[in-house]
């Protein structure tokens, strides 16, 4: 860099990814992007840089050119990977290649001096301290290597619930195991919670709730009130109550006294409830077989595929710093965006390497980046680099089929023009202006479209025809509206 009167040098060693560097852009944030032989992209932001390599999404490591659009994504021609578009979202993600025990993540952790912990369906625990993993399994005195859920309590002891195991809790240097012999009613232990007076409660599989004060555990199930005897997920509001999602019977909240049970007849959209999240203006988060289903303490308003989630079976949540919504499912990542109101899809066309992502594995670090658990490896998205569309791409209509059959609405001949009245055609677009109809050409089909040049792949339709639809239709990637049999008037 010349800055005038003297040159400073970038190298390897001052951080950029590569020595051989094919391309450099500045963008419109006064970034610095260099494209590099084999290190993808580096940005360097004034004082430090970051990489984008195949690990984040890109589609090869040899960056020959980058380009920036007139929305601020970065168009990156690659070496044999044809081109990326990157827009700021970078998903990165870790396999036993970067030193993970197991690649299926059921739990994720972190600790108050800021190591990552991930509990794996085979391997163990894995500790992350941002350089290295260390691993702790049976052989280290871990109670059973599938750990299904991890807790760090008041007093920094790290609680591990397994799949038949019981529970396991690392002080630092050693583990001391708890199960069924010591007083736990089950040794499947699906979630684990602290509450606001330092109880520690245990969701387990066909034995209820579990509740250790330290000393000895008292059992909650369905003899005491609760729906169901078996416990998905645990959640304390911001009033002290406690929320137990349950596999059948709904979700049942516990005042320290009595139970009472929300289920499909009070609202909720399905009775199996994989996770609970309060958000910060204190809505409750019921991630379900069939959606979500918010309640603000009166009433319960739904999310589902028909709303434009990617699958309705909702296996995690998370609130971001920006007060949004991530949903992890069993189909891709979901976003709901409050102001304006939106749901943003991922997918492997995102940057994904899975989809199926796993019941409550799911984790806001203190560094604002969020890690998700799947069966084929760890991801992580910083937020940092997040940027969240706002406006949608301008919808166009671009053409109307009259009982199955294009017409060139420019060029009719008598007959066909004889038949309908319209003021002129859309420029550019051959859509006829105020048509009128006979009743019996009743048959209509309406093609439009929108652009989006940084993600086609992710706009869907819904439309609705007033008069006629009182709700919108489900989102689709079909863009176009059949409408068979109008009634005179429409």
């Amino acid at each position: 860099m010349y800055n005038g009167e003297t040159f400073t040098n970038f190298t390897e060693k001052e951080g950029l990814s590569d020595n051989y560097v094919w391309s450099i852009l500045e963008d419109s944030g006064g970034n610095i992007w260099f494209g590099t032989r084999d290190g993808g992209l580096s940005m360097y932001n004034g004082e430090t840089f970051t990489h984008i390599t195949e690990r984040e999404g890109l589609s090869n490591n040899t960056v020959r050119s980058i380009l920036e659009d007139s929305h601020g994504n970065l168009w990156i021609g690659t070496y044999g990977g044809g081109v990326c578009i990157y827009n700021g979202e970078s998903f990165a993600h870790f396999t036993t290649k970067e030193g993970l025990s197991h690649t299926d993540i059921l739990s994720i952790l972190e600790d108050s001096r800021g190591n990552l912990w991930f509990g794996t369906g085979g391997g163990g625990i894995n500790k992350y301290n941002g350089e290295f993993f260390e691993y702790f399994t049976e052989r280290e005195g871990l109670s059973n290597n599938y750990v299904f859920s991890m807790l760090e309590d008041s007093k920094e002891n790290l609680w591990i619930g397994t799949f038949g195991g019981g529970i396991s809790m690392y002080n630092g240097k050693s583990f001391t195991n708890f199960t069924e012999k010591e007083g736990l009613s089950n040794n499947i232990v699906r979630s684990l919670f602290e509450d606001s007076h330092g109880n520690l409660w245990f969701g387990t599989w066909g034995g209820g709730v579990s509740m250790y004060n330290g000393e000895f555990f008292t059992h909650f199930t369905e003899k005491e009130g609760l729906s169901n005897n078996y416990i998905l997920s645990i959640q304390e509001d911001s009033n002290g109550n406690l929320w137990f999602g349950t596999y059948g019977g709904g979700v049942s909240m516990y005042n320290g006294d009595t139970f009472t049970h929300f289920t499909e007849k009070e609202g909720l959209n399905n009775m199996f409830v994989w996770c609970i999240q309060e958000d910060s203006r204190g809505n409750l988060w019921f991630g379900t077989s069939s959606g979500v289903s918010v309640f603000n303490g009166e009433t319960f308003t739904h999310f589902s595929e028909k709303e434009g989630l990617s699958k309705n079976i909702v296996y995690s949540i998370i609130e971001d710093s920006s007060s949004n919504i991530w949903l992890g499912t069993y189909m891709g990542l979901n976003l709901i965006v409050s102001d304006p109101p939106a749901i943003h899809t991922y997918s492997l066309q995102d940057g994904l390497k899975g989809m199926n992502f796993y019941p409550n594995s799911v984790l806001l670090d203190s560094k604002n980046r969020i890690w998700w658990g799947s069966g084929k490896n760890l991801t992580m998205l910083n937020m940092n680099n997040v940027k969240i569309p706002v406006d949608p791409p301008e919808i166009q209509l671009n053409n109307i089929e009259i009982n199955e059959k294009f017409a060139d609405y420019r060029h009719l001949d008598n007959s066909e023009g004889k038949e309908m009245d319209f003021i002129g055609v859309a420029k550019f677009y051959n859509y006829p202006l105020n048509l009128e109809l006979p009743y019996n050409n009743n048959h209509l089909t309406f093609h439009f479209s929108a652009i989006d040049w940084s993600a086609p792949h992710k706009i869907k339709y819904s439309y609705k025809m007033e008069g006629l639809n009182a709700n919108w239709s489900i989102p689709t990637s079909e863009a176009k509206a059949d409408y068979r049999s109008l009634p005179y008037g429409t």
